[in-house]
């Protein structure tokens, strides 16, 4: 009975990231499956793994976009607008201290995105480096700290290139 239920909850999973479920009502089958969506939101093709994942009303997740909640929530804020390919973490793994095992042990952290703001194509948002209302991350940036509110970050790992408006 147990494998039943996993490899239904599994097909469940994919038929709703899957290109047959309209975008604009996605966030139902992603509440059904444990996460807390908007329905005032757009949902494209992406994938998420986990059950930790929370969307505020007026977002825009766009296709091929991958959100891991296996290590803690992420939190989608009010108007975020995440381009293609972006990746948004919340798990990675510390470096080994021993030549033959360089991954070391699990850490995870939650991951926010605030208000506003605006993740390019191809951007990595690494666990805990939480990304402040109104910034917009240029596209391929991989962010490794929290930003400061306000501020296009772009760069390997980002850097705060300028201010934006107020």
């Amino acid at each position: 009975m147990f494998g039943i239920k996993t490899t239904l909850k599994k097909l469940s999973r994919k038929y709703t990231m899957s290109g047959f479920v309209n975008p604009k009502e996605r966030y139902k089958y992603l509440n059904k499956l444990g996460h807390s969506i908007s329905p005032k939101t757009i949902l494209c093709s992406f994938k998420v793994s986990g059950n930790h994942l929370a969307i505020k009303d007026h977002v825009f997740v766009n296709d091929w976009t991958y959100l891991d909640t296996t290590g803690g929530t992420i939190t989608l804020d009010e108007n975020v607008h995440l381009a293609q390919r972006a990746t948004v973490l919340t798990s990675s793994h510390s470096i080994g201290e021993r030549p033959e095992l360089r991954c070391g042990k699990p850490e995870t952290s939650p991951t926010t995105i605030g208000k506003g703001s605006w993740i390019g194509s191809g951007a990595i948002i690494l666990p805990g480096a939480n990304v402040a209302p109104g910034c917009v991350i240029a596209a391929g940036a991989v962010v490794t700290s929290p930003t400061r509110p306000n501020g296009l970050y772009a760069g390997v790992p980002a850097r705060r290139i300028r201010d934006l408006p107020v």
